[in-house]
């Protein structure tokens, strides 16, 4: 990526899981071009466009938490979710102490959470 195209915003951590291949077949193009894009890896305006208008109509949750007492039940957890997202564990483990945001990654946590018996 260029200079000049670093201050363009990467949409991965904020989309839902599912949004890339919805917009993808919206457009008539693959998910994993879709990624590219939506990473700041290649330049497409329709899709950057496609994007937001996607975040604009499907907003995060902004008052989805991830519940502590998922993370002391199942401590490997986070390790499964940064292979899984292909993210560091230090990443995970910002959202997890709260230091930082991600929809993505707390939906994860929650969703692998309940496949492994949580009850909320």
């Amino acid at each position: 990526m260029s200079k000049q195209d670093s201050h363009r915003a990467d949409f991965t951590s904020q989309l839902p899981r599912g949004a890339l291949s919805r917009v993808a077949e919206q457009l008539g193009v693959t998910p994993h071009f879709v990624s590219y894009v939506a990473r700041g890896q290649r330049r497409s305006e329709r899709i950057e466009k496609a994007l937001a208008e996607y975040m604009r109509t499907h907003p995060p949750d902004p008052d989805f938490r991830v519940p502590r007492e998922i993370l002391r039940g199942f401590p490997s957890i986070q390790v499964c979710i940064a292979r899984r997202l292909n993210v560091l564990d230090s990443t995970v483990n910002r959202v997890v102490s709260g230091r930082d945001r991600s929809r993505r990654i707390e939906k994860a946590l929650f969703d692998e959470a309940v496949n492994r018996g949580y009850k909320p």
